[in-house]
């Protein structure tokens, strides 16, 4: 199975978390590859390593439903925002630091979205599941 037919089938299976999870590791990916790359001189590489990261940390921004997500979805746009000022500085001033704290922020980002990724779902979910599962969930119009 080629790459690309796998990254389509976690796509599809993924939960929300999962999927920010996965977009998580795709910006991360192309923080360490824009790393090597601007060490290596590689300017135009760099600079789309850098831009594919700056397009995922967009779309986890736009994700954020900051009037459902209250204090947390506005302190992960803020946190998605300073993100993507390192990596604009990264990529203008072709330096490592921003880029390393860009890399920073979005690792300690994606290790609080693997913790609760890992946390078994609310007891409501669990019940929705089971009702689902069992047919006795009545679906009104």
């Amino acid at each position: 199975m080629s790459s690309v037919r796998y990254l389509e089938n976690q796509v599809l299976a993924a939960d929300p978390i999962g999927l920010v999870l996965l977009l998580n590791e795709g910006a991360l990916g192309a923080m360490r590859q824009a790393r090597a790359l601007l060490q290596e001189g590689h300017i135009q590489e760099r600079s789309s390593a850098i831009t594919k990261s700056m397009q995922i940390v967009a779309e986890l921004q736009g994700s954020l439903d900051l009037d459902q997500g209250g204090e947390i979805a506005q302190s992960l746009a803020r946190l998605y925002a300073f993100t993507q000022e390192r990596l604009i500085e990264a990529n203008v001033e072709q330096k490592l630091a921003p880029l390393d704290e860009a890399y920073a922020v979005l690792s300690i980002l994606h290790e609080g979205w693997k913790e609760i990724s890992r946390q078994p779902p609310a007891p409501a979910a669990v019940e929705e599941e089971d009702a689902i599962a069992d047919g006795s969930m009545a679906w009104t119009l």
